[in-house]
């Protein structure tokens, strides 16, 4: 398995994000991020290139926030990027973030679709991040276009007993297990866990930690923890003891000193 982080390139340096010896990035592209259609491709395209140049593959999420202000679907294709997300948790009947982009099963399944079309054999296609813990949602779908499938993790155990027996929603076994049966690569694209949930930043630590080597052991083909600084999330961000365990995560993982 190989562990990535997601970030924000906005408000992040290289040189951050180099340090944390990561092989892999994730971010939403941003319609609107500038006044322009323009200036947003050239950022994107700039971010994407520097990147590569680092060895680490960015995996760009096409969601609600990639067509805001009608922009065209097409010239996110022009940017040099191979990894594509479609959707991000369109199984979610109530928004658990501004990132959250609920769809109906027939839009979703249309956009796989596009993004074969339009972006061809060399792009990695993965339909998610799915994070309801309903698997049905993707019966209607023809998975045909797509190289794997993305889930959340959130809420879920690294094992039976810890945090507690009783910790939120179950494991993360059982979540992935649901999706086995759609015989695609499994990615896990977003799992992290707030602040509010454990007494202390160790606790935190221990579990992210714990939910890393859980997820290599149930064959995640990439695991992406979310996320990368506070300015971001202020309740998942890293910071101090989070962002050591990150590190030494990411050194074993990826083999990056």
């Amino acid at each position: 398995m190989r562990l990535g982080i997601n970030v924000n390139p906005a408000i992040m340096s290289f040189a951050e994000i180099d340090a944390l010896r990561v092989r892999m990035v994730r971010f939403p592209l941003w319609a609107d991020l500038f006044p322009t259609h323009e200036e947003t491709l050239e950022f994107y395209r700039y971010v994407c290139e520097s990147f590569r140049k680092r060895g680490i593959d960015p995996l760009v999420v096409l969601d609600s926030r990639s067509w805001a202000g009608g922009a065209p679907w097409m010239n996110w294709g022009d940017l040099p990027f191979r990894y594509v997300q479609m959707g991000n948790e369109p199984d979610l009947d109530n928004h658990t973030s501004d990132s959250s982009s609920t769809q109906s099963v027939e839009e979703f399944a249309a956009d796989l679709v596009w993004a074969r079309e339009n972006y061809g054999p060399d792009r990695y296609i993965i339909a998610g991040g799915l994070a309801g813990g309903h698997p049905e949602f993707l019966d209607e779908v023809d998975l045909t276009p797509v190289d794997a499938i993305a889930v959340h993790p959130y809420g879920r155990r690294p094992g039976d007993t810890f945090p507690d027996e009783d910790w939120f929603f179950g494991t993360a076994e059982e979540l992935i297990e649901g999706y086995r049966r759609f015989q695609k690569p499994i990615w896990v694209t977003e799992f992290g866990a707030s602040r509010a949930d454990f007494l202390s930043e160790e606790d935190r630590a221990a579990y992210l930690t714990l939910m890393t080597d859980e997820l290599a052991h149930l064959g995640a083909v990439h695991a992406l923890w979310y996320c990368a600084v506070r300015a971001m999330n202020a309740d998942f961000g890293l910071e101090d003891e989070d962002r050591r365990a990150f590190i030494q995560a990411s050194r074993r993982y990826n083999g990056r000193k």
